[in-house]
């Protein structure tokens, strides 16, 4: 029913009425009854017919409109009577020609209302089909506002409509091409396919389903009825340029919570909403509502939600789909034939056999994963593209053999000895064509420095027999894998003597890295005039790591130097060893924080046995040799087996490979038929990894003192191994070369 001139019927009291004065050619006028035209007039009069109608049920008045429905026509017609009777006593007049009676089905503000549900106005549908492409902004806003005002009948119109959207931005120049073509075509036609919406009933359980693309996000009203779930109401729009940025959890719950916040006025005041989604990770965010884990963006959003009786959970689908459609349901409103092809977008769906093809020309350039996808993602895609774009890359053989380097491992501080001299490193260095063994303390990183005329295995032991007797012979010594601490005569010099001896990985100096740092020291001890003098001043010099000079921890007191000194600081003193670990772990991990910033450090993963690996030594180009791991011998460090035989390397040495065959070895026996209780009897297990870290501070000469007399001390660190990660000598059977080779000893040598 239509109020016949809605706003003339309500009459202005005269105090109103000199308010609507105006001024006409033949004098001054003002309005007896209730003008069009001022902006407090639609909501005088909503106001007026609502209380008017206020008591009469089953109606809807929207300003001059008033609709009435009921059960069945004999209801129909008392409602009617009462409507009839409540106007005329308000004085209110009706348009006969407007008025539709005892009607089933009727148009009302832009809806088609009938006794199965809400669907959209036919001329309304047929005004948007009939429209011609927009040619310019306003056009395409005319448009739009019209599609969006039957949003509610169409399911994701956002996503559909996102390229007619995009030509809205403020510095967009206007390009209507075939992507905007395709759009309007899609639009159309699913206006005319647009559902018939049902009824909602309060009393009906009730749920919220909500969905996020890359550029858009949607929601649908759903209730249960007998014959299934009917959908209530559509609603979707497109991402705003900072929100295609958000993760696509959040975009799932920005999805969620504006769904909710869409269809608030049929959710608030119920007791168990559901809200269903496809995306698994949200669904105990909504439930928990425990805001102080949850990443601040999405707090935000679940503070909205607290105001409605929700429960989310995981969306069931349909199950009898066959497999090879299943992956193609999440972007099937992005689907679409061009000119014969299936495509996604502007990309072409592959069909299967011509994948392999296709991921050959993608990795023709040899590219990265990231770059390889890129290329798919400007011309192909099919379900599951990223995976096998990422599995071929990883496979390739040309690829694996040019990557870079591994990055360096965390560091892992060692422990300081319990007491002097218990762990000692020992080298050789070379300056100026002489060789000289060094020998330093874990401890105190007290140094003793010797020349040697030949470097064997017999200078090497006597040598160290010399330093022993001034020392005492220590528990545990970690050297490197030169030949003269490979060799029989110093694995019979260690069990004769009572020392463990411990080698570290081959071509991993880092593993003797206080041998190595002590090496540095020396050298340029031997650049000054007087070694000798040099070597006295840096062991009574103060390590900055541990807060005492190598000679207080080693002798219990300062060395008579060429500086004049007190007599008393030349006594015998004790030190507090509880500081002095202290000081100690406290420099390394300083240190190590540095060190795994620096290079970036972060773990590789454990190796298996079985495992085919990749090889490439510190300065070489390319990785080579593929390998079998036979076994891991200690942290960090492997045994694998090689054409040239049983190799022992570093972690850092070796990566994993895919598709690779190993070259299999004529002339060594099976790797199962190796010995290999060499490491795994001899080897101490401490469980700490290979590049292990100790602190030094640098020798103090004469030339490096500082302007006012005093040591220049600078803390110096350098990585060394620990027991547990090296090979230890005591075997009889084997020896291990230089390079890292495991061989057997020829059997005269073996009584």
């Amino acid at each position: 029913m239509d109020a016949t001139s809605g706003f003339y019927q309500i009459p202005l009291d005269p105090d109103s009425a000199k308010l609507t004065t105006f001024i006409a050619p033949c004098g001054r006028y003002f309005f007896k009854r209730l003008p069009f035209g001022i902006s407090s007039a639609p909501e005088i009069f909503q106001r007026t017919m609502e209380t008017i109608l206020k008591d009469v049920p089953n109606i809807i008045c929207y300003f001059d409109d008033i609709l009435v429905y009921s059960e069945n026509e004999q209801a129909h017609e008392k409602h009617l009577e009462r409507v009839m009777k409540t106007l005329a006593s308000a004085n209110l007049k009706l348009n006969y020609e407007k008025c539709e009676l005892r009607k089933h089905e009727i148009e009302f503000l832009g809806h088609r209302i009938s006794k199965n549900g809400i669907s959209p106005d036919p001329g309304k549908v047929e005004a948007i089909i009939a429209m011609p492409d927009p040619t310019n902004v306003p056009e395409l806003r005319r448009m739009l506002g019209m599609c969006n005002f039957l949003g509610r009948y169409l399911p994701s119109l956002s996503t559909i409509l996102q390229p007619l959207t995009q030509l809205l931005g403020k510095d967009r120049e206007w390009n209507w091409g075939s992507m905007q073509v395709k759009a309007m075509a899609d639009v159309k036609k699913l206006l005319t396919s647009a559902p018939t919406l049902a009824f909602y009933d309060p009393a009906k359980l009730t749920i919220v389903s909500s969905d996020a693309s890359s550029y858009g996000i949607g929601g649908v009203l759903l209730q249960q009825h007998p014959e299934g779930l009917k959908a209530v109401a559509y609603c979707s729009r497109t991402l705003t340029a900072s929100e295609c940025r958000y993760a696509q959890i959040e975009k799932e719950t920005l999805a969620a919570v504006w769904a909710c916040e869409k269809f608030s006025r049929y959710l608030i005041g119920l007791d168990n909403v559901r809200l269903q989604t496809d995306h698994k990770p949200i669904v105990p965010l909504i439930n928990n509502r425990d805001l102080q884990d949850t990443p601040i963006r999405c707090q935000r959003m679940l503070m909205r939600l607290m105001r409605f009786s929700i429960t989310a959970e995981l969306a069931k689908y349909i199950t009898d789909v066959e497999d090879n459609l299943r992956d193609y349901y999440a972007v099937r409103m992005e689907l679409s034939v061009h000119n014969g092809l299936l495509t996604r977008g502007t990309r072409i769906v592959v069909p299967a056999p011509l994948h392999d093809d296709i991921l050959k020309r993608i990795h023709e350039g040899h590219l990265g994963i990231t770059k390889c996808r890129d290329r798919a993602k400007a011309a192909v895609w099919w379900p599951g593209i990223n995976g096998r774009i990422k599995r071929i890359v990883e496979e390739c053989r040309h690829c694996q053999e040019k990557k870079p380097t591994q990055s360096k491992e965390p560091l892992i501080p060692t422990e300081l000895p319990q007491r002097v001299f218990q762990k000692c490193a020992a080298d050789l260095l070379e300056f100026k064509g002489q060789s000289y063994l060094v020998f330093v303390d874990y401890y105190s990183r007290f140094i003793d420095l010797a020349h040697i005329k030949i470097s064997t295995s017999a200078e090497v032991i006597k040598l160290l027999k010399s330093m022993f007797a001034r020392q005492g012979i220590p528990e545990i010594l970690v050297t490197d894998n030169g030949r003269q601490f490979t060799s029989r005569e110093f694995q019979e010099f260690a069990v004769k003597w009572g020392f463990q001896h411990v080698t570290t990985s081959p071509h991993y100096p880092q593993g003797n890295g206080e041998a190595e740092r002590a090496v540095q020291i020396a050298k340029k001890i031997l650049q000054q005039d007087e070694p000798e003098l040099a070597l006295l001043i840096y062991r009574d010099t103060t390590i900055s790591a541990t807060g005492y000079s190598p000679a207080e921890l080693a002798c219990g007191r300062k060395l008579r130097t060429t500086l004049p000194t007190l007599p008393e600081n030349l006594e015998s003193k004790t030190f507090d060893k509880t500081a002095v670990t202290a000081s100690d772990a406290k420099a390394k991990q300083s240190y190590k924080n540095c060190f795994d910033k620096r290079h970036g450090a972060r773990p590789l993963d454990e190796l298996l046995p079985g495992d085919t690996v990749l090889q490439k030594l510190d300065g070489e180009k390319h990785w080579r040799s593929p390998a079998v791991i036979l076994q891991q011998c200690a942290p960090r460090s492997y045994i694998v087996q090689t054409p040239r035989g049983s190799l022992r390397r570093n972690r850092r040495h070796l990566r994993r490979s895919r598709n690779f065959e190993p070259e299999q070895s004529s002339s060594r026996p099976s790797p199962v038929q190796n010995d290999f209780s060499l490491y795994t009897s001899q080897v101490p297990v401490t469980g700490e990894p290979e590049t292990a870290l100790h602190v030094s501070d640098p020798i103090q000469c004469p030339e490096s003192t500082s302007s006012k007399g005093g040591p220049a001390t600078e803390a110096r660190h350098s990585a060394t191994p620990d027991p547990g990660d090296s090979h230890s000598s005591s075997s009889s059977t084997h020896r291990m070369t230089r390079s890292g080779r495991i061989i057997t000893l020829p059997a005269r040598y073996k009584d």
